[in-house]
């Protein structure tokens, strides 16, 4: 699990971005919030950046990663990102990555020829990442 605790800045708009928006580089994300809805999880959807309210303490929110897209063409992974709509307490949420093997080749299963390894994968997703916390200045 991956645990991360996130302050909201003090004079912050609800919509200031705290978590650029991004696909996890996983086969699944598991997200669990220790923090009671809103807990600034947004999802797009259909264009628009949408919350998810049936996050919380009490509910798994379950997110497809970019490796479980790209091995099953037609399973879309969301893009989602967090924003500032919480309260003054600190948003607390606990993420389990599903994610292959290192050496795993990741690629479509109906392709001729092979994918990536996941670590190769996941490097440049992670590159991609960072290069996104930088411009938008959430770094």
């Amino acid at each position: 699990f991956h645990v991360k605790e996130t302050h909201r800045p003090p004079d912050a708009a609800s919509d200031t971005v705290l978590l650029p928006p991004h696909r996890d580089p996983s086969m699944l994300s598991l997200v669990v919030h220790f923090s009671p809805a809103p807990t600034g999880l947004e999802a797009r959807v259909d264009g628009e950046w949408r919350s998810l309210p049936r996050a919380g303490p009490d509910v798994v929110t379950v997110l497809a990663g970019s490796v479980l897209s790209k091995v099953l063409p037609g399973c879309a992974a969301p893009q989602h990102r967090v924003v500032a709509a919480f309260g003054a307490e600190p948003r607390v949420a606990a993420t389990f990555f599903f994610e292959p093997r290192a050496n795993a080749v990741v690629g479509d299963v109906c392709a001729a020829t092979p994918g990536p390894t996941f670590e190769a994968w996941k490097a440049k997703a992670y590159a991609k990442y960072l290069k996104a916390k930088k411009e938008d200045g959430t770094s």
